[in-house]
């Protein structure tokens, strides 16, 4: 509680879907928030409560000893290479009677040895957006950017474009029917590709604390 709120973890490091476990390399991070307005629920960039202004500002770091995928903890890399990674990020959220906008940035680096397979680079994004005055419908609009580093196995790709999402029966989150539609290009001369994308959401478990201001369930956003 109060301004400031810290996570500290360690993890298998084992990556995504994985059981098995090769070696004793982990993964640690921790994070530090900031809640300069009092603390609510930033894990729901929507601003469903339609209060005053709420701002968090929050930075983080994690490094993975040994992971055994080009994507840090995901799988992709060749089977005799382990690669050390760190990772960083910044993000700020920025709500108000029904308005939010929402910033990241994302740093990867490592894996030196194997750079050829290993993603590694930055990528960023804002999205602002806003819930229609007595309607269960929300607007977005999202700019997005992934760069490599040099030589890195990761591509180069920016995308722009707006979603239209509508909040089924007061559930918030929990069911949620999204159309969206992205431009998105890389850094090769081309046309790039266009991506519509109609979902249905559900989530049948969601974070709920009684008497807390953070009794709002956590959900990621219009990607």
């Amino acid at each position: 509680a109060g301004l400031f709120q810290h996570n500290l973890g360690v993890h298998a490091g084992e990556g995504r879907g994985r059981v098995e476990s090769n070696d004793f390399g982990m993964m640690y991070l921790g994070r530090k928030r900031l809640t300069p307005m009092g603390l609510f629920d930033d894990f729901e960039p929507q601003d469903f409560n339609r209060t005053g202004p709420r701002r968090s500002v929050g930075a983080a770091y994690a490094f993975v000893n040994g992971a055994q995928g080009a994507k840090s903890i995901l799988d992709g890399g060749p089977a005799i290479a382990t690669y050390n990674h760190h990772n960083a990020t910044i993000d700020a959220l920025f709500k108000v009677r029904g308005f939010s906008t929402e910033a990241a940035f994302h740093f990867r680096e490592g894996g030196e040895q194997f750079r050829p397979f290993a993603e590694v680079g930055r990528g960023d994004y804002v999205q602002p957006g806003c819930l229609l005055p007595g309607m269960p419908v929300g607007l977005a609009a999202r700019w997005g950017q992934v760069m490599p580093a040099e030589s890195s196995a990761l591509s180069a790709k920016t995308e722009v474009g707006p979603a239209l999402s509508y909040y089924m029966n007061g559930a918030r989150n929990k069911m949620k029917l999204q159309a969206d539609y992205f431009r998105s290009w890389g850094d090769e001369p081309s046309p790039g590709e266009n991506q519509v994308r109609v979902q249905l959401q559900a989530m049948l478990w969601h974070r709920q604390k009684n008497n807390s201001p953070l009794n709002a369930p956590s959900s990621p956003t219009v990607r």
